[in-house]
């Protein structure tokens, strides 16, 4: 992998691996390939389409029995970025043909923009490849949307929040679920940077949160003010938005 920063892609390769078997499928026009850049890096889509065959067709030639049993299944997909290959540096070469080995996940980084982290990821992590383990970088783990509860007890698991003390780490459950807190996928995680609102830009509600320290209010608020339940006074959900939450007035 190169460390030099280019925006010209000449080249795109797909590795197929089963089994202990793997082949590589290469893609080498660059005048083409070129207009794809912005494409793959911010926009990238898979599509998986299967067919059948009869006894006698171009791609298998004559077949001894038409298959009207096919199954098929797709799994252990991995998504990485800043892995692209410098085909003019050499020693970036023979790194790139080195097998990097198992995808690995570590422990929660600092904050949720830590690294490759960006926004929208509700959940960021040390990664690195099996073979390389000393080329840890930080990468985004989950994607899922949240709905932010009440602030988490001592006596509960913050594996899923990140270690800066400036995070606020409270319950949470992916949007739309009935089950809300007793949902089996219910976790604490770190509140994301997109739900801290400036006052001016919400609506309260009357009465306040059923504790001081709900949700944002976790930080502390002002001498003066209270801890309510808000959403974006732009967002027309009203109180169905899912970035309602318990903030100080």
């Amino acid at each position: 992998m190169s460390t030099e920063v280019t925006y010209e892609l000449t080249e795109v390769r797909t590795t197929l691996s089963q089994e202990g078997r793997s082949i590589v499928l290469k893609q080498d026009c660059p005048d083409y390939i070129d207009s794809l850049y912005w494409t793959l890096y911010n926009g990238l889509n898979i599509g998986v389409s299967t067919y059948s065959l009869e006894q006698n067709n171009d791609v298998g030639g004559n077949c001894a029995a038409e298959c009207s049993d096919a199954n098929m299944k797709i799994k252990d997909l991995t998504w990485v970025t800043g892995d692209s290959w410098n085909r003019d540096d050499q020693d970036d070469e023979e790194e790139d043909n080195q097998d990097p080995g198992e995808p690995t996940w570590g422990g929660p980084a600092t904050k949720l923009d830590d690294g490759n982290c960006d926004q929208g990821c509700t959940e960021c992590r040390e990664f690195w490849y099996s073979n390389l383990p000393n080329e840890v970088t930080y990468e985004c783990y989950d994607y899922t949307f949240y709905k932010y509860g009440t602030r988490c007890a001592d006596w509960q698991s913050t594996d899923k929040c990140m270690t800066d003390s400036g995070n606020i780490c409270v319950n949470s459950w992916p949007v739309g679920d009935p089950e809300m807190c007793d949902s089996p996928v219910a976790e604490c995680r770190t509140v994301p940077l997109e739900f801290y609102n400036d006052p001016s830009e919400l609506t309260f509600a009357a009465r306040d949160c059923r504790f001081p320290t709900d949700g944002l209010c976790a930080l502390g608020c002002p001498s003066g003010s209270s801890c309510r339940n808000s959403h974006p006074t732009s967002d027309v959900r009203d109180w169905g938005s899912p970035y309602a939450m318990c903030r100080c007035t």
